[in-house]
């Protein structure tokens, strides 16, 4: 069975994912922007 890693990044404006494998070469990635979720007052 092959083994990876996932690694998540979450910025403010963005996440980030990218899978590794065994050997630590990058197998995937990607990123989704979104917009940022701050709390309202009150």
């Amino acid at each position: 069975m092959k083994q990876f890693v996932l690694a998540i990044d979450q910025g403010t404006t963005s996440t980030r994912a990218v899978v590794f494998d065994a050997a630590a070469r990058t197998v995937s990635s990607g990123q989704r922007g979104g917009r940022p979720r701050t709390r309202r007052a009150g």
